[in-house]
C-alpha cells in the first residue's frame, strides 16, 4: 500500500478518485445549460472526451469553486493543458510554432492557450486557428531582438532598408517574427522573407519618397531614352534599395544597369537591318553577338545613349584602327577557339532548332572543326551549312531560313573581296609590263592596296553600328 506524506498530494488523489467515482453528476447542476453546452461544444473541436470535461467540472466543484464562472474558467484551463497540437493543426505549424516560442523565449503551453482562445472564439477552421496561433505567439514576443536570430551587420541593413520604406521599427520587428513563426529557420531563409515583406509593404512609394527627387528626375530622363516609364525607374529604385544599395550613387548606378539590362538589340536601334548588320559584323571580327550586346548595354549604363556615341565606340572596342594590334585593343572580346564554337553554335541556332543529342553532336563537331583548324571565321557559314544539311538531309529550305538581310550582307562582304582581289591581280599585271621592280611592288599590294583596302571594306560593313 502506498503511503502520502504530503497532505496536498494525498488530498489531489482523493479528489481525483471521487471524480472518477460520481455517476450520477450533472453539468447543468453547476453551471448555466448554455456554458455546459459551450465548453461541450469546444471539447469537441479540441478533440477532448466528454468524461474529461465531466472530470474537470468535478474537480472544480471540489476545489471549492462555487460560482459558474469560477467553474467555467477552471474547466478550460483543465481543458488546456489536454490539448494536443497535432490533433487540430499539421504537424508542420505545430513544429514551427514549438520552434517560435524557443526563439522567442517563450514557453510551448502559449501554443495550447493560442489554440484555447481561438476554440473559444468559435473559431474552428485549421487554418484560420493556425493564423490566430501565429499572431498570438507574435503579439506575446515582447523581448525578441532581430539580433536574436541573425548577425549585427545585416540587422543594421535591414533597419536601413525599413528607413528608406518609411517602415518603423516597430512593423519590422514584426515581419522578421512573422518570418520565424512561418518556419524560417536559417538566416538567409529569414532575411530574404523579410526583405520581400519590406518591398511589399513599400509597393505604394514613388520614387521621391525613397530617394532624392532631383536623382528621380535624372533617371526619369535616362529611361525615357530606353522607353520606359516612371513605374519603371521607381520599382528599378525599390529593388535597388531592396538589394541594399544605401547610398544615392549606388542606387542610381544599379537602377541604370537594371533598366538596360532586358534589352535587346532591336530595343536599343530599333532597326532589324541593323541589328543584323551588328551580327554579321561580330561575325567578321570573331566576336560574340551577345557579347557586343552585353557592350552596348554597358555602355548605355554609362552614359553612352546616342546611336552616333555607340557606334563611336562600338570601332574602338572593335580595334579596326591599326591591322597589328586589331585584336588586341578588343577590350576583353578576343575570338577564344571557346567563343568561335559558340559563335558557330548561335548561328546553327538561328538557323534551325535541332534535338538535345542532335545539338551536342553538332557542338562537338564543331569544336573537332575548330581544334584542327578546318573551321575559321571566314569559312564559318559553309561549315555550319555543311553540319546542318548533315544532320538534317531533307532540309531544303536552308537558304530560305537565313534572314535574308544577314545573307545580302554577306554575300555584298565576299563579292568585295572578290573584286578587291581581281583588281590587286590587274595591277599587279600592268605594274610588270611597266617594269616595276618586285619588291617595291609587292610593298605597294601590301601596304596601300590590300591593308586600305580590307580596312575601307570593314569600316563600310561595320558602318551600321
Amino acid at each position: 500500500m502506498k503511503h502520502y506524506n504530503n497532505t496536498k498530494n494525498l488530498l489531489g488523489l482523493v479528489q481525483e478518485e471521487l471524480a472518477k467515482r460520481i455517476t450520477n453528476f450533472q453539468c447543468s447542476s453547476v453551471m448555466p445549460a448554455d456554458l455546459c453546452t459551450k465548453i461541450m461544444e469546444i471539447a469537441t473541436h479540441l478533440k477532448i472526451s466528454t468524461d474529461k470535461v465531466r472530470e474537470a467540472i468535478e474537480l472544480a466543484v471540489m476545489n471549492g469553486l462555487s460560482t459558474a464562472n469560477a467553474i467555467y474558467k477552471f474547466t478550460l484551463d483543465f481543458l488546456t493543458d489536454l490539448i494536443s497540437c497535432d490533433k487540430i493543426l499539421s504537424p508542420t505549424a505545430c513544429a514551427n510554432f514549438v520552434e517560435a516560442t524557443k526563439k522567442f523565449k517563450e514557453q510551448t503551453k502559449l501554443i495550447k492557450q493560442a489554440i484555447m482562445d481561438a476554440v473559444e472564439q468559435k473559431i474552428t477552421n485549421a487554418k484560420e486557428i493556425t493564423k490566430y496561433v501565429a499572431n498570438k505567439i507574435i503579439e506575446m514576443a515582447v523581448n525578441f531582438e532581430c539580433t536574436d536570430v541573425m548577425p549585427q551587420k545585416q540587422c543594421d541593413l535591414l533597419f536601413k532598408i525599413a528607413g528608406r520604406f518609411h517602415i518603423r521599427t516597430k512593423e519590422l520587428i514584426r515581419v522578421l517574427k512573422q518570418a520565424i513563426v512561418d518556419g524560417k529557420s536559417t538566416v538567409k531563409a529569414i532575411y530574404d522573407v523579410t526583405i520581400k515583406a519590406l518591398v511589399n509593404e513599400a509597393k505604394n512609394l514613388t520614387c521621391e519618397e525613397m530617394i532624392d527627387p532631383t536623382v528621380c528626375a535624372v533617371l526619369d530622363n535616362f529611361a525615357s531614352k530606353l522607353k520606359e516609364t516612371k513605374d519603371d525607374v521607381t520599382n528599378a529604385v525599390r529593388t535597388a534599395i531592396a538589394q541594399g544599395m544605401t547610398t544615392i550613387q549606388d542606387i542610381r548606378a544599379y537602377v541604370r544597369n537594371l533598366l538596360v539590362d532586358e534589352k535587346s538589340c532591336y530595343d536599343f536601334f530599333r532597326s532589324h537591318l541593323v541589328c543584323k548588320s551588328i551580327q554579321l559584323g561580330a561575325w567578321i571580327k570573331g566576336v560574340t553577338f551577345d557579347r557586343v550586346i552585353n557592350k552596348i548595354k554597358e555602355l548605355y549604363a554609362n552614359g553612352v545613349t546616342t546611336i552616333k556615341g555607340i557606334r563611336q565606340k562600338l570601332r574602338e572596342i572593335f580595334g579596326i584602327s591599326t591591322p597589328d594590334r586589331r585584336r588586341k585593343s578588343a577590350i576583353g572580346i578576343l575570338a577564344t577557339k571557346d567563343e568561335i564554337v559558340d559563335l558557330a553554335m548561335q548561328i546553327v541556332g538561328g538557323i534551325m532548332k535541332f534535338s538535345q543529342k542532335a545539338t551536342e553532336n553538332i557542338r562537338a563537331d564543331i569544336r573537332k572543326l575548330v581544334e584542327s583548324g578546318k573551321m575559321r571565321l571566314t569559312n564559318m557559314y559553309s561549315k555550319v551549312k555543311e553540319l546542318i544539311q548533315k544532320y538534317n538531309p531533307l532540309s531544303d529550305e536552308f537558304e530560305d531560313e537565313v534572314p535574308s538581310d544577314m545573307k545580302s550582307l554577306s554575300e555584298t562582304y565576299k563579292a568585295a573581296r572578290k573584286a578587291l582581289a581581281l583588281a590587286i591581280q590587274r595591277i599587279i599585271l600592268i605594274a610588270k609590263r611597266a617594269g616595276m621592280k618586285s619588291e617595291a611592288l609587292m610593298k605597294m599590294i601590301k601596304d596601300l592596296l590590300y591593308k586600305e583596302g580590307v580596312k575601307d571594306l570593314n569600316n563600310a560593313m561595320l558602318s551600321a553600328f
